[in-house]
């Protein structure tokens, strides 16, 4: 099974924050076929935007790697939630590579996973695209 079936088919029935990071984790643990681990990269992203017309706050997970064409496939984990109080002062942008930690340790003590691990998720999104 390829990584983005993995994900789709892993985080079905999945509501919860750590419950989805978890399983992010595990398809991240997963090779890509064709490509070599350091060319993979770990994106964790945060911020309330208005992509869909409506101010959303995103808590997004991207794993990218290279595609045949010198660009990159963005394999995305995206939960949305209506924005807050507690969100509004959130916005990140961390890669992998400028951590000095595990990103999923980041993940977990940072201040949007702790206030967001026991809140509803308005909308959780799967997909692929490239850059």
């Amino acid at each position: 099974m390829d990584v983005f079936n993995f994900l789709k088919a892993e985080t079905a029935g999945k509501t919860t924050l750590p419950a989805l990071v978890d399983v992010f984790e595990k398809m991240c643990k997963l090779p890509i076929e064709n490509v070599s681990d350091a060319d993979i990269m770990i994106l964790f992203e945060t911020g309330t935007y208005t992509f869909t017309g409506k101010p959303l706050f995103y808590f997004s997970l991207v794993r990218q790697y290279p595609d045949e064409e010198d660009e990159f496939y963005q394999l995305r984990l995206e939960l949305l939630y209506e924005p807050s109080e507690t969100t509004a002062p959130f916005s990140r942008t961390d890669w992998d590579i400028d951590l000095k930690e595990n990103i999923f340790d980041h993940i977990r003590k940072s201040a949007e996973y702790i206030a967001l691990k026991d809140e509803p998720i308005y909308k959780i999104s799967v997909y692929l695209n490239q850059t």
